[in-house]
């Protein structure tokens, strides 16, 4: 008689997702973290007061108090970068209950001393997650070395334009290729973030069957 697939039941996705075995992707945590903070930056983010007294003391030749200096670049920096934190932050913690569904892993946070035996280890370095993982880097390469040559034959004529311009006009148009540069490569990792989520959801799924 054919082995019959028991579908997971309720207790099973209870206990799984205590034991930390949820669907999750921290790849995907990354990316959403990176492109809210891309766009934050090309957007949210208020440079203009730090860049105006770099151009104030290049342009004038200043020679500004070095308390009042450093005072006013950090008072700049603290207002630009403290919500740029809390941003990230935030964001974090969203993804990261989006994709536990506010089930806290209980048993996941304790420690275990088989995680200390070496033919554990060996197991887990010749299994399939390891080939995911091995599989999942090549294509993270291939499709970065395609984001970088497409951004390169979209925007090089930017990249030569900046040549000829002074200080503040290259912060600012190197600012707007890293921007432009990043999203390219956030763009990219659109495919292999599906198929890292895909393999997650069999992996989880077969230790549902299992557990």
């Amino acid at each position: 008689m054919a082995n019959k697939t028991e579908k997971p039941t309720q207790k099973k996705l209870q206990d799984a997702s205590k034991k930390g075995q949820i669907l999750k992707s921290r790849d995907l945590t990354v990316s959403v973290i990176m492109l809210v903070g891309t766009l934050y930056l090309g957007y949210v983010f208020d440079v203009h007061h730090i860049m105006s007294i770099l151009e104030y003391i290049l342009d004038h030749n200043a020679k500004p108090d070095i308390w009042d200096y450093f005072k006013a670049m950090g008072i700049g920096w603290l207002k630009t970068i403290i919500p740029f934190l809390l941003v990230c932050m935030f964001t974090t913690i969203l993804v990261s209950w989006f994709q536990s569904k506010m089930q806290l892993a209980t048993e996941a946070i304790k420690f275990k001393f088989d995680s200390l035996n070496p033919v554990n280890g060996l197991k887990r370095i010749f299994g399939l997650k390891t080939v995911k993982e091995f599989v999942k880097a090549i294509l993270y390469i291939i499709f970065f070395a395609l984001a970088i040559k497409l951004f390169w034959s979209n925007h090089k004529s930017l990249l030569f334009k900046t040549l000829d311009g002074d200080i503040i006009s290259l912060l600012s148009d190197w600012g707007e290729m890293l921007f432009l540069l990043i999203l390219y490569c956030l763009g990219s990792m659109i495919i292999v973030l599906i198929f890292d989520f895909i393999a997650e959801y069999f992996f989880i799924y077969e230790r549902y069957e299992n557990g």
